[in-house]
Parts: C-alpha cells; structure tokens; sequence
C-alpha cells in the first residue's frame, strides 16, 4: 500500500495510474443546466489541461507526486503548488485546505479544446446559458450538471512570470516513472443521462460504451476518457 498524504492509502497499481488516476469525485447532487443537445459542437475537447485538488499538506503531496511521478514544480508559494508534466503540458493544481478538519476533494479539472479563441469559447458558453467566468487569460469557467467546476482552456497554458517560482531542494531526484497524460476522471452522479449529454454535447465527446450503472466518453487524439 502506498500513503498519499492526504487521499489515504492506495494500492502501488493504483498509485502508478496517478493522472492515469481514476479521480473519483464524491457523489454530487444534480443541478439544473440548460443546453442544448441536439445542437453541434462549436468546441472539440483534444485532452485533459489541469485536475485541482484541496489537500492537507502541500508539501507532503507535492513530494509524493514529483517523486513517484516526475511531476516538475510550476509555481508554488504557501497556499498552492502547481505540478507539471507530458507534451502538450498537463498540470496537477494542489490547494491548501481552509480549515484542518475539511476532507481532502477534487475542486475542479479542465479540457483544452482545438483551436482555442478567447472570444469564440465565451461566445459558444454564453449561448448555452453557461455563465462563463474568465480564468485568466486562457480559460474560462463553467458548472458541469453535478456543479463541478469545469474549465475550458488553451492547449497551452502560461503563467504570468511576475509570480516567480520557489523549487524546493531534492525536487530533481529522477523519477522512476515519468507521468505523460491524464488518462481519465470518474464521476459519480445521480443522472448519468444528463451529464453524458453534456459533456457529448459542450466537448464533441464520443460515447464508446455504456450499460444502466456507467457511460464511457472518449475524446482527443490519445483518447483520454
């Protein structure tokens, strides 16, 4: 078994899936979107950008993933830590907890969609009635049907330099596994139905299997899930 610091412990087969890890979120109650379904996509999701975690140590889990993993040190300062990887860039966002006794969770994960324009992206969610939020000067922010925070964003994503970046000693041990992708998320919901036609629908996501308990969506040319 392998302690991650904050998700509890994991079996090693499982750890070495890491981003190729099964994120489970907890079971969400639905709420309300309008979309339309039927309506082609003006966006076609290409792979995963970023998964954001709440965690109660950042160095503890900072250190878990940039040695196991080959994860490389972004940005950080006492608040969060921004861990890198694979080509193009993926990103595991970790965020410290508010208060101590709130429970380790998934916040938020991101697609990058092709050819990305700011203004086209706002326009395609704003007519969906999505709300959009900016997110810096890549992304936008969006609710999925179960009010997971969901980003579409650049392939590429930059940080403003002025932020700087703080590299702890003894990040530069090799790894013996080096992290590529994301290969795929879970999502426990209450109406699979909603949410496929959601993701389908926004993200040109392609259903490759489903039965009454579970739905698979593919996407992208390394057919993330």
């Amino acid at each position: 078994m392998v302690s991650t610091g904050y998700l509890g412990c994991v079996s090693r087969r499982d750890a070495l899936r890491i981003l190729g890890v099964c994120t489970a979120s907890a079971a969400l109650s639905l709420r309300s979107m309008a979309f339309a379904q039927s309506e082609s996509t003006g966006l076609s999701a290409i792979g995963y950008r970023r998964i954001s975690y709440d965690v109660h140590d950042l160095a503890i889990s900072q250190n878990f993933y940039a040695r196991l993993l080959g994860l490389k040190v972004a940005f950080e300062d006492d608040q969060r830590c921004v861990l890198e990887f694979g080509d193009p860039v993926n990103a595991l966002y970790l965020r410290k907890l508010k208060t101590a006794d709130s429970k380790a969770r998934l916040i938020n994960f991101a697609f990058s969609v092709a050819d990305y324009d700011s203004s086209r992206v706002e326009a395609e969610l704003a007519r969906r009635g999505l709300s959009p939020r900016p997110d810096g000067k890549y992304a936008w922010a969006v609710r999925d049907p179960n009010g997971i925070t969901l980003h579409i964003c650049s392939e590429r994503e930059e940080f403003d330099e002025a932020q700087g970046v703080n590299k702890p000693p003894g990040f530069s041990t090799p790894s013996l596994f080096q992290a590529l992708a994301v290969s795929y998320t879970v999502i426990r919901t209450d109406e699979i139905s909603k949410s496929r036609d959601f993701y389908i629908s926004l993200l040109g996501m392609k259903k490759v299997y489903e039965d009454d308990s579970q739905c698979f969506l593919a996407f992208g040319p390394a057919d993330n899930h």
